[in-house]
């Protein structure tokens, strides 16, 4: 039996003495968090709308691809999403929930980011309850088959493949394998038929076993957020978790809530070391594109959702204004497009660090003068360091903030529950009565962490990578599986490669095609 730890309820007009979740003035929507004695947390989503027919569920589980095991299984956090489709000891078909959802108007899904995993559906609303049942199958008593591994598997590879078209997830995987030997950053967390069958067949490495382990050390109830959204009563939903969740693995004693994904990962302090530092890489793009991005790694930023302070030095340098970097730029016909920020993906931002990056889209003449481009961005990162920050930007960034709080829409509800599941997860520290507002929320101005960022950003300290077809175009994946070995040109060609500061191309970097760990947006995964 589930037992409650405590409860909170809001209602539609915000009133209920019993919550302290705070929601937006626009919401209409009932919201209750169940916080249970195991470490399970549930957030309960009500409408009364009789005009929505959609109900939907996700579950958020706090490890990814940084808690696959070194050396070994790369891969495996995104191959036990695959297998936990497999079936379930109360529900064993393989198929069987997803010919449900398809027989009433939903599917399922799930993507594994480097820090966490989500899996989530959709379904007609009368239907929710059987379905959350079968649903909770995946995290309560997996089958984990063994007799489905070769299929999945090569369904893994094929994603893996299907990524190699994708220069964004090349150039991530590029950079990532510059990272200090060993550390997490350098995962390989696609995984492919190499990594996940042939690798561990020559090691000797059972890989059924490693995957159960993986499942038992990370997939306990304190690090399960769950995040349901029904056209039904707030009680009617928390009947249907209760039944259905009960059972679910809980901590060893002794065990921290935030599991050993966390603690390692903090240990593991920031992936590249000062002596790798200043890297320029040139890569040859599977699209036709010149492009200059610039990165640097910031101390951790995931947890200050009260004070944003990546978001201040974003909100500068990704203006688009007279006066702004990119307005330069223009003028000088060097380039046509900026942006700038840390990505709300956990591998550019999680316990180890945060990945600040400005990706500048440059003319013909700005490839040609990329060195004055890159010269422009330093100067101007030189200029907020000198005047310092300043508390009205922070001001202005707020009152937007707090607009879009205030006139807050409705959002998609499938799209809403995995939102909300994620935040909730331990790693991101969101007090709980934050968790519907944290991504909204600016309280303090933080002076000293946004100077702090902004010392971090020096030329010294930059990772620079300029994509440009005028050095070739790289081959990507074939359409079609043409066999072993096939479509894998960046090796024999040198495609991407380390510069040491000349105009040459450069060399290919030990000689092996550097393929996306994830999709841009969506991490690796979705099924």
């Amino acid at each position: 039996m589930l037992m409650t730890k405590r409860k909170r309820t809001v209602g539609p007009d915000g009133d209920s003495p019993m919550c302290d979740l705070e929601k937006s003035p626009n919401d209409k929507l009932s919201y209750r968090l169940l916080e249970f004695d195991n470490g399970f947390e549930a957030l309960l989503i009500s409408t009364s709308d009789p005009q929505k027919n959609k109900a939907a569920a996700s579950m958020a589980v706090g490890a990814g691809s940084f808690s696959d095991p070194q050396g070994r299984c790369e891969g495996l956090a995104h191959y036990l999403e695959h297998m936990l489709f497999m079936g379930s000891k109360r529900y064993p078909g393989e198929d069987e929930m997803e010919e449900f959802l398809s027989k009433h108007g939903g599917y399922s899904n799930a993507y594994t980011e480097a820090g966490h995993t989500c899996y989530y559906f959709e379904i007609n609303k009368t239907e929710l309850h059987k379905a959350l049942d079968m649903f909770a199958g995946f995290f309560v008593a997996p089958l984990m088959k063994e007799d489905s591994a070769s299929r999945e598997i090569q369904a893994i590879d094929s994603e893996f493949r299907l990524t190699q078209n994708s220069d964004g997830s090349r150039v991530e995987q590029l950079l990532a394998s510059f990272a200090t030997q060993g550390h997490p950053f350098r995962t390989f967390g696609w995984g492919s038929l190499a990594s996940l069958s042939e690798a561990t067949k020559k090691a000797g490495v059972d890989l059924n076993k490693e995957l159960r382990d993986f499942y038992d050390t990370h997939y306990r109830a304190p690090r399960l957020r769950l995040c349901v959204y029904g056209v039904e009563s707030l009680d009617s939903l928390e009947k249907a978790v209760r039944a259905s969740f009960v059972g679910l693995p809980v901590m060893a004693k002794g065990e921290a809530d935030a599991g050993p994904q966390e603690a390692a990962l903090a240990a593991a302090g920031p992936p590249f070391a000062a002596s790798a530092l200043p890297l320029l890489l040139r890569v040859r793009p599977v699209k036709d594109v010149h492009k200059l991005c610039l990165a640097w790694q910031l101390p951790p930023v995931q947890h200050l959702y009260k004070t944003k302070p990546e978001q201040y030095v974003q909100h500068l340098v990704g203006h688009e204004g007279a006066g702004s970097l990119l307005s330069f730029l223009k003028k000088q016909g060097l380039a046509t497009q900026l942006t700038a920020g840390v990505s709300g993906d956990s591998f550019e931002s999680n316990s180890m660090c945060a990945m600040f990056g400005i990706d500048i889209l440059l003319t013909r003449t700005g490839l040609e003068k990329w060195p004055d481009v890159a010269h422009a961005a330093m100067l101007y990162l030189e200029m907020l360091r000198r005047t310092g920050p300043q508390e009205w930007v922070f001001q202005e960034i707020k009152a937007v903030q707090d607009m879009d709080w205030r006139f807050l829409q409705e959002s998609n509800p499938t799209d809403q529950v995995q939102s909300l599941a994620c935040q909730m997860l331990p790693v991101y520290k969101v007090e709980r009565e934050h968790i519907l507002k944290a991504p909204y929320l600016m309280v303090d101005w933080d002076h000293k962490t946004v100077m702090t960022l902004l010392e971090h950003m020096r030329p010294e300290n930059a990772m620079m990578h300029l994509l440009s077809s005028a050095y070739g175009r790289a081959k990507g994946a074939p359409t079609e599986d043409k066999g072993e070995g096939e479509g894998e040109d960046e090796g024999d060609e040198g495609d991407e490669g380390e510069d040491d500061g000349d105009d040459g191309d450069g060399e290919d970097e030990d000689g092996e095609g550097e393929e996306g760990e994830e999709e841009e947006e969506e991490g690796e995964g979705d099924e």
